[in-house]
């Protein structure tokens, strides 16, 4: 039975489905990760300089790999690193002081554990909000494969961020305020962006539908932004200004400013290595996603969609919207919705495994930055 109004309908998850869930999510992880290994191994043969720590991208610790790594293992040591939110760093320090105090091993370990977390969150998120199991099933595999989806394999915040997104919507959808409190709190330590889950909580909770005491409410609002607020204040105290996290992202070596025309952040998308043309198509095609997304989920997944997507295609070098839309999980959700048909649903996963397989190539022989 697929979902009405705000509740939660369908039966409860059955210990079958539950087993074809994880079924499901961990051999679509299984198989991201031997599509990026077989990459990376394959550039590692042919292309020795771009893996031996001479070029730009040293093996799997590429690009923003490097710099969490260095946090995790240095702390923040100038402005630049500040942008990079301290969860993943902080966590990845934690499980690696367990295998040889290595910070590589702990940040790859915990952005793969939490890369089969989120997609198993997210086919169970996507059963209960459509009552479509193979809609379920079809979303885990265009998550895991989703052009720059290579970033849920590498030490990138985009898998713990979006098994806590996912945790979010969860906790709100079936009104568990202390769940969702703790991760929309986590969510704010995790990314610039986690403060955008502020909205749908407000959409979910800000209404007089006798659920949860008002304080309760107003907290899980706001966790997001209690939990960005933390990390700001700490800069501020030990760097004289707290807001450096956002401002030093308008470095226009870096995210560069925000731009009022998002025509404009697509074609300077070549800045970064990858051409105007692919990345104008997937931000098409993400547009489309989005107006399913607004017709058929819920108004909360709508409004935190639009606030992504703005996000992603504001910055001044738009070389990374196809990682920030890839983390956009219910366009992910709304591409399952629409690939019913087994045919579109495998030129659909084709072009998106060829999209990745591209883009990850790229990414480790230095052309561009995922």
């Amino acid at each position: 039975m697929p979902m009405t109004g705000t509740g939660l309908a369908g039966p409860p998850r059955t210990r079958s489905w539950r087993r074809t869930t994880a079924r499901s999510a961990t051999t679509a992880w299984i198989a991201s990760r031997a599509l990026v290994g077989a990459i990376w191994l394959g550039v590692a043969l042919l292309h020795p300089r771009h893996v031996d720590g001479t070029g730009p991208a040293r093996s799997l610790l590429s690009w923003d790999g490097q710099w969490y790594a260095r946090i995790a293992t240095d702390g923040y040591e100038d402005y630049s690193a500040l942008r990079f939110f301290p969860l993943l760093p902080l966590v990845g320090r934690a499980v690696g002081a367990l295998f040889w105090d290595s910070a590589t091993i702990g940040l790859l370990l915990t952005a793969n554990v939490a890369a089969l977390v989120y997609l198993t969150a997210l086919a169970a998120l996507t059963r209960r909000e459509t009552g479509d199991e193979s809609a379920a099933r079809r979303v885990v595999w265009l998550a895991a494969l989703a052009p720059g989806a290579v970033a849920l394999a590498l030490p990138y915040t985009e898998a713990l961020a979006g098994a806590l997104a996912v945790g979010m919507f969860v906790a709100l959808r079936s009104r568990t305020l202390w769940a969702a409190a703790a991760c929309g709190f986590l969510s704010g330590l995790a990314r610039p962006t986690g403060i955008l889950l502020a909205a749908p909580a407000a959409i979910e909770l800000l209404r007089p539908d006798g659920t949860g005491r008002w304080t309760a409410r107003c907290l899980t609002v706001a966790s997001p932004l209690l939990g960005t607020a933390v990390y700001l204040l700490w800069c501020g105290f030990s760097f004289g200004d707290p807001w450096i996290p956002y401002t030093v992202q308008t470095r226009t070596d870096l995210r560069g400013a925000w731009l009022a025309n998002p025509v404009a952040a697509l074609l300077d998308s070549g800045h970064g290595g990858l051409d105007w043309r692919p990345t104008l198509l997937l931000v098409g095609v993400a547009a489309a996603l989005v107006i399913v997304v607004l017709r058929r989920l819920p108004l909360a997944y709508g409004a935190w969609t639009v606030l992504m997507v703005a996000a992603a295609l504001t910055s001044s070098h738009g070389h990374s919207a196809p990682r920030y839309l890839a983390g956009t999980f219910p366009l992910i959700i709304a591409a399952g919705l629409v690939t019913t048909s087994r045919w579109v649903f495998g030129v659909a996963l084709a072009a998106a495994t060829a999209s990745c397989a591209t883009l990850t190539v790229l990414g480790f022989t230095s052309s561009y930055v995922p």
